[in-house]
């Protein structure tokens, strides 16, 4: 004790508590495996479907390992199926133009015309395919 009263040990600083990385556990998958995650991700899977094909264990694991690859892969939906469609560029460019005119992203405004015009009001789209084959 000192003339204080106080101790004269120092104290001795906490350690900090040193967590676990889990890039290590992402990384360690094989070059084929993130290989055929990111290709089922760009055909539109979900990462369950994504799990399953490929044997990771779970689709959180599979969402990490795209994240990690800077893939973001299709929001897993309830009877939903997700459609990968070719474009040219233009038309991707005008149709995100449309889009964002209507306040939506690119995707959830595709999803809306084709289901406006298929569900909605077949009668547009009949008469579109009549007008393309004469």
């Amino acid at each position: 004790m000192n003339e204080k009263g106080g101790h004269t040990a120092k104290k001795q600083k906490a350690v900090p508590h040193k967590r676990e990385s889990r890039t290590k556990a992402v990384f360690s998958y094989s070059l084929q495996t993130k290989v055929n995650a990111a290709f089922l991700a760009g055909q539109g899977k979900t990462p369950s479907q994504i799990a399953a094909a490929t044997g990771i264990t779970t689709s959180h694991r599979v969402r990490e390992l795209l994240r990690r690859l800077e893939i973001y892969p299709a929001p897993e939906m309830k009877g939903c199926e997700a459609v990968v469609v070719l474009l040219q560029h233009g038309t991707v460019e005008a149709m995100a133009a449309l889009a964002d005119r209507a306040g939506m992203d690119p995707p959830s405004f595709a999803a809306h015309v084709i289901t406006t015009m298929v569900v909605g009001e077949p009668t547009v789209l009949c008469n579109l395919l009549q007008e393309a084959e004469s």
